[in-house]
């Protein structure tokens, strides 16, 4: 009864060759699949590598730029005379920026020049120089600061008619209309609505021995009065707040000031630094008394 048969033998030996062959196939099928995972795995950390290496692109980068245009500098204007005057175009308009040192003395400084018109005097334009009796055009609307600054030569000073900044009254001075501000003169008109004497509007012209200020001026400029010629006496209106810094400066002949106002009124005037250096030993008369340097 214990005895196997030879087909019983065969069918065994045949299951189990079976078994083995699903065995093998089964880990092979687990092996491969564990394969294709880890090379799933490294090409998406290799993505993720490769992704984090890039830089990213912000919006400015994202958007056309354009290449950045050179602003090139236009070259200066090169100034050149019109007569015994130097003038310089400014793109719409020239400017007067100078004078030969021995001008006509009779003379007008150009209005217009190829069609482009003269429009302003520029700061220190006439400074030192020798000025004869000009006649301002009408086509000026601008002078710049100190631009007859120690100026000298000057009787008269002429403005055409029609400018509408400036006029000359009597041809003794120079005024500026919106201001009404003596922009440089010889004497200072009694009969014109004054408010300021400028900076320097007298320096370098003299004003003579007795000089009277009219009522309503309320300021005399730096250096107005700088350094005149055989100047003795001057007389200053009630209406006077300020006195500019050095405004009398060098009037070593000046012996005495006459004030429209009390003593209190004349220490009330503001008065710059040095506004009477180098002066003489003058006495201030007021209406209720005097003040002595």
């Amino acid at each position: 009864e214990n005895i196997t048969t030879l087909d019983e033998m065969d069918a065994s030996e045949a299951e189990i060759k079976t078994d083995e062959k699903e065995t093998t196939k089964a880990e092979y099928t687990t092996e491969e699949q564990t394969s294709k995972q880890e090379e799933t795995t490294q090409q998406e950390i290799s993505e993720e590598i490769t992704e984090s290496d890039e830089p990213e692109t912000t919006e400015s980068e994202e958007e056309t730029t354009e290449p950045e245009t050179e602003v090139t500098e236009p070259e200066p204007a090169e100034p050149f005379y019109v007569g015994d005057f130097l003038i310089v175009c400014r793109g719409t308009y020239y400017e007067v920026i100078g004078v030969k040192e021995r001008p006509e003395y009779i003379n007008t400084l150009p209005s217009e020049y190829d069609g482009i018109p003269v429009t302003s005097i520029a700061e220190s334009a006439f400074e030192a120089k020798y000025v004869g009796r000009w006649t301002i055009p009408k086509s000026i609307t601008f002078i710049g600061k100190n631009a007859f600054r120690r100026s000298y030569g000057s009787e008269l000073m002429y403005v055409e008619e029609g400018n509408p900044a400036y006029y000359s009254a009597n041809g003794e001075c120079l005024i500026e209309k919106a201001t009404n501000t003596v922009v440089m003169g010889r004497k200072v008109p009694l009969d014109a609505n004054l408010e300021h004497i400028g900076d320097y509007a007298y320096s370098g012209f003299g004003s003579g021995v007795d000089l009277t200020i009219p009522e309503g001026v309320i300021s005399i400029g730096e250096n107005a009065f700088e350094y005149p010629y055989n100047l003795q006496c001057v007389r200053i209106p009630s209406t006077m707040q300020s006195i500019g810094k050095r405004a009398f400066i060098g009037s070593k002949t000046l012996i005495r000031f006459y004030y429209n106002g009390t003593i209190a009124q004349w220490n009330a005037i503001e008065k710059g630094r040095n506004w009477d250096l180098y002066t003489g030993t003058y006495v201030v008369h007021c209406t209720d008394g005097d003040i002595t340097k």
